[in-house]
């Protein structure tokens, strides 16, 4: 069967079906938030926190969503600045989020991968230092009276609970938290993934988790492992991933479901990937 099918397709249009299946089959975690979301009817207010060149945040605000994008490194600042030009509610924001607003703070900025810039050095690719200003959460929604935010994404490479410690959960509580955890980048700075996860939890939150494989580079592949309830043991100490976190038990159960049927999909497209090889 497999011979007969490569005979049928050329290998250009094998090649170009094998990009296009690469394409989709991947897991997005704040994809599958907004789908939640437009499953529930809501849209509202999103901090993406680490919006690095505005990939998250262009579909939400390609929605209707109110959006503050907050982005330290510079060369990504400006990308997500013409990524964003045409969007009338999308705000840009050049600066670090942390715990406690700062002046300055040095920004690692890999030389290989945009995507892992950090306040700490955690990768040997970290060989460049910028200086940036810093917010916290609440210094920021105080400044601009901001009194609602629906969607709370974090991706701090490693600073995610301090981006959650300086928040104003005392006047607002998103919808839907999301943030990154890996214990390899965030022990030395003191904090493990589950002492985050229990912060929301104690905060009123359904906590799901996203796994993910340990990270051999960060350059990838990466291979999503499954998503579960918390409180629950990582199927390996190494992992990297994702925690959910909901105000609402059904919108986590629908967000488990669109997860399990995208990876279900995946296993799919995998086999025809195959196909086309």
């Amino acid at each position: 069967m497999l011979r007969l099918l490569k005979r049928l397709f050329p290998a250009s249009l094998r090649g170009t079906l094998r990009e296009r299946l690469n394409s989709v089959a991947v897991i997005d975690e704040c994809e599958l938030a907004r789908e939640v979301f437009n499953w529930a009817g809501r849209r509202g207010t999103m901090f993406d926190v680490g919006a690095h060149r505005g990939h998250t945040c262009g579909p939400f605000a390609a929605e209707g969503w109110r959006v503050h994008a907050f982005e330290p490194d510079p060369e990504n600042y400006q990308a997500l600045k013409a990524s964003i030009a045409h969007m009338a509610h999308v705000v840009a924001h050049q600066v670090a989020v942390t715990e406690q607003s700062a002046a300055a703070l040095t920004l690692h900025r890999s030389s290989t991968n945009s995507y892992i810039g950090s306040l700490s050095a955690f990768d040997s690719s970290h060989s460049e230092g910028v200086t940036v200003t810093a917010v916290s959460l609440t210094d920021f929604c105080d400044r601009e009276g901001i009194e609602r935010v629906d969607f709370l994404k974090v991706d701090a490479e490693g600073h995610d609970w301090f981006v959650l410690r300086g928040f104003p959960w005392s006047r607002i509580q998103p919808e839907v938290v999301l943030c990154e955890f890996e214990d390899r980048k965030t022990r030395p700075l003191g904090y493990t993934w589950e002492e985050m996860a229990e912060d929301l939890v104690g905060r009123g939150y359904t906590v799901l988790v996203s796994e993910w494989a340990p990270i051999v580079s960060y350059q990838g592949p990466f291979k999503w492992r499954r998503c579960v309830p918390y409180p629950s043991e990582l199927l390996d100490q190494d992992a990297n991933g994702n925690l959910v976190a909901f105000r609402n038990t059904r919108w986590a159960g629908k967000f488990m479901k669109l997860a399990q049927r995208k990876h279900r999909w995946i296993q799919l497209l995998s086999r025809m990937r195959r196909l086309a090889e």
